[in-house]
């Protein structure tokens, strides 16, 4: 028999256990599969086999030719040949295991295989389509040693029979087995997501040399595995599965401010941060801790799983028929045929997600099926006209099925129907009550006398549109918006706002939109998407896709040109990534920083700093006292308004980034409606007000909000770093152990340790064509925060990053 029908007799044996595991999962009345994962493995195993029919004879090719040069030759009939070659294939495999783990080109290929979040036999046939590419090369030194050709393929086959064997959660730790032979137990490990088990227990067969190179994990008690990997594939659709790992690391590589380093990023290990991607950061964002991670599931109806559940087993069918006939048809029928079973599972990855667009192309796809059908009935005999009958009828009752399933697709699911959704144009109409139910009472940034105040202030250019969502008269989410006249330039270079500022000379409102956006007009460095949390933790994704659609619809009526959320945090972004990316783009804002102070045992931030930058501070203080300057504190600070609104605006007009412009009014109003949680620190050359620090406090924060300074005072006493430094103190006054400095002025806060903590806004225009323009040009409209690179201000750069981790701060680059 040739390879092709080893093949087609080797398929039922290898989906043969899925099909009885899952009946008695089903009969156990237990949950081991999930039909969408399930089907896309089914999907990615036929690809992958097919592929690997016109690879395996190019490597047996290079395999023979390698092996008549060695310098001796077994015999196949001998039984050292066959332990020889056991032990080797399973040493060699578990380095080509590990080096596709280390080595960041050789993960894209692998990764595809730990992309599953489920552990079943369904993910040992989840492969990378061309993942025996960069296998083959590893078992080359069986070919030096002269081991027949035969025997490396029968080892090969039973030790990947073992391993298919591995990939189960039913059977548990096997006792004294564990000490010689990888078990389903260590596989587990090595498939898991959690901190202890990464890069893990590579073994295949026999766990000698993970024992002996230092790669040993058993399964914790107190850790129980959770299966996939940490930045997830949240797709089901076969290409993207394959080829998304590649686009993300050669986006890393392009991102590198050196050749070497972009180099660098293919063969070091996944996570290798080079040096040059500080000022463009490139970091995978790991989707959620494995305690609260959430497996992608997006909600299916079961009408429509049905139909992909037949079209996969098409699939399968078409697969195993082009297979069977590889060596009686030419290579335009070849060609065609495997047209369509990759289309069918493309377009059968779209639909498993709910893409509702993929309606439309499953129907054009079927036409293709049609179409091929009718080309064969006009080409053959009369065996060939059975077969494009076949496929014509195949065509005609799918089409047909699919067609009544065209209100399963029709964005109206019965839970988003039944939200009751009102606008109202003040905050007043929410209430405070209802507030607190959708936003943490404790967090002042996001507490309601905070907004009532920003709201109180009527600030210039801004109208406000608040969204309630109810359901059964419980409100389930509180989504505050504005209107505003904004440019589009605002976060550019300078080189597109020099370019854009002489065309606005002939054209003023050119990039400048109607702008209808999400959040606060004032910088808190947080969303205000209020949607309440579900019973599990993450938030309830069909009213996430209720409001926003209800936003869109409302900027629509308003006739907006664009609809902005602002601002995600890196820690809230992977929780609304997958609900946000179907109509908006995510870009980035300007970041914010963080800074450790210190706490018990620690030290204090003074303490703390090498010498160097002790001095420099210490010297910098006494500056400002020998200019005259003095600092006071005011809760009350509402009779300095309009000062301050005058030293802010000269601070504003010099920033880069410019937003939001705040009023007299602002200030009076934070001061007599936050009481004790707002105050300001008012800097004073005789009795002129130079500078002032507006703060806001609550239990966990100190959180600097805004700054203003004359700048005929800004050398004089190191004014503005003596800003900066005030903050330090009062933070570390009121116990706190970290402080967010906010954005703006990098190099200033990065010689004082601070990190930078990227923000993202999700952007959209109601314009289809504007918004295609958007993701073409959105890096030159939206590049990333330019950051200086980190200094070694502290004694213990390690300690300090550390501490930071663990007070929950997301950073962008950690020392070594």
């Amino acid at each position: 028999m040739d390879t092709k029908t080893y093949v087609l007799y080797a398929l039922p044996i290898f989906f043969a256990p899925v099909a009885i595991d899952l009946a008695a999962a089903r009969l156990q009345r237990k949950s081991r599969y999930r039909l969408n994962d399930l089907l896309t493995n089914l999907m990615l195993a036929i690809l992958g086999i097919l592929v690997g029919l016109t690879l395996t004879g190019a490597t047996l090719y290079v395999y023979e030719a390698v092996r008549r040069v060695a310098p001796f030759q077994l015999g196949s009939g001998d039984v050292t040949t066959w332990l020889l070659a056991f032990v080797v294939y399973d040493c060699l495999y578990y380095w080509g295991h590990r080096a596709h783990h280390e080595v960041a080109l050789l993960w894209a290929f692998h990764s595809v295989h730990h992309s599953g979040e489920d552990m079943n036999f369904g993910l040992a046939l989840r492969q990378s389509i061309v993942g025996e590419a960069t296998s083959w090369p590893f078992f080359i030194p069986m070919a030096l040693l002269g081991i027949p050709p035969g025997v490396y393929l029968g080892v090969a086959v039973l030790q990947l029979a073992y391993q298919y064997t591995l990939h189960n959660t039913y059977v548990p730790a096997l006792g004294r087995a564990e000490q010689l032979l990888v078990t389903p137990s260590q596989h587990r490990v090595h498939h898991s997501r959690n901190q202890p088990y990464i890069d893990k227990n590579y073994g295949n067969i026999l766990v000698l040399w993970d024992r002996l190179f230092g790669s040993y994990q058993p399964e914790l008690a107190e850790h129980p595995p959770v299966y996939g990997v940490r930045h997830g594939i949240r797709s089901w659709s076969p290409l993207t599965v394959n080829f998304l790992p590649f686009a993300e690391l050669f986006r890393k590589a392009r991102a590198c401010g050196s050749p070497l380093d972009g180099l660098r990023c293919l063969f070091k290990g996944p996570s290798w941060q080079p040096p040059s991607l500080s000022r463009e950061r490139f970091t995978d964002v790991d989707d959620g801790p494995s305690a609260t991670f959430r497996k992608y599931d997006p909600r299916l109806s079961g009408r429509v799983a049905a139909y992909c559940a037949v079209q996969c087993a098409a699939l399968i069918v078409l697969s195993a028929w082009l297979m069977w006939n590889l060596g009686a048809w030419g290579g335009a029928a070849i060609a065609g045929a495997s047209v369509l079973i990759t289309a069918n599972a493309l377009t059968l990855g779209g639909l498993l997600e709910g893409r509702r667009r993929l309606w439309h192309v499953e129907l054009l796809r079927l036409a293709g099926v049609a179409l091929a059908g009718a080309l064969l009935v006009s080409g053959v005999g009369t065996a060939g006209r059975t077969e494009s009958m076949m496929l014509l009828s195949y065509a005609v009752l799918s089409a047909a099925w699919l067609a009544a399933l065209r209100n399963d697709f029709r964005p109206s699911p019965p839970a988003e129907a039944s939200l009751d959704l009102q606008w109202v144009s003040s905050l007043e109409d929410v209430g405070q009550e209802a507030w607190g139910v959708c936003f943490p009472r404790e967090d002042v940034l996001k507490s309601f006398a905070l907004h009532r105040a920003v709201e109180a202030a009527r600030l210039p250019g801004i109208e406000f549109h608040h969204l309630l969502a109810r359901r059964e008269g419980r409100v389930l989410a509180i989504v505050p918006c504005f209107r505003i006249r904004l440019s589009l330039t605002t976060v550019a270079p300078d080189i597109v706002k020099k370019a854009v500022d002489t065309v606005r000379r002939l054209f003023p409102g050119f990039l400048c939109a109607r702008a209808f956006i999400v959040g606060t007009p004032v910088a808190i460095c947080r969303d205000l998407l209020g949607v309440q949390q579900g019973r599990d933790g993450p938030l309830p994704a069909e009213v996430l896709r209720a409001v926003t659609r209800e936003v869109l619809d409302r900027a629509r009526r308003l006739r907006m040109g664009w609809v902005i959320i602002k601002e995600l945090t890196s820690r809230f972004l992977p929780q609304v990534r997958e609900v946000l990316s179907e109509s908006f783009t995510l870009v980035e804002s300007a970041a914010t920083t963080w800074l450790y102070l210190g706490e018990e045992g620690a030290g204090t931030y003074r303490e703390r700093l090498r010498k160097k930058y002790r001095s420099m501070m210490t010297h910098r203080e006494r500056q400002l006292v020998d200019s005259g300057m003095r600092w006071e504190l005011h809760h009350d600070f509402a009779p300095y308004a309009e000062r301050m609104e005058a030293l802010y605006l000269q601070v504003l007009h010099r920033s880069k980034v410019q937003f939001e412009t705040l009023n007299r009014d602002f200030f009076v109003e934070l001061s007599r409606r936050l009481g004790k949680r707002a105050f300001a620190l008012l800097c004073f050359q005789e009795d002129e007000l130079v500078a002032f620090e507006l703060f806001l406090e609550d239990a966990g924060e100190v959180h600097p909000v805004y700054l203003g300074m004359d700048y005929r005072h800004r050398d004089q006493g190191a004014l503005y770093f003596n800003c900066i430094y005030k903050i330090v103190e009062q933070a570390e006054a009121r116990g706190k152990a970290v402080v967010e400095l906010g954005q703006t002025s990098y190099a200033a806060k990065a010689s004082l340790g601070a990190v930078v903590d990227r923000l993202y806004l999700a952007v959209r225009h109601l314009n289809p064509a504007v918004n295609l323009l958007l993701r073409v040009f959105r890096r030159a409209l939206f590049p990333p925060t330019q950051v200086p690179r980190r200094q070694r201000v502290f004694r213990d750069m390690r300690a300090n990053d550390e501490a930071l981790v663990r007070h929950g701060v997301h950073f962008e680059e950690a020392l070594s």
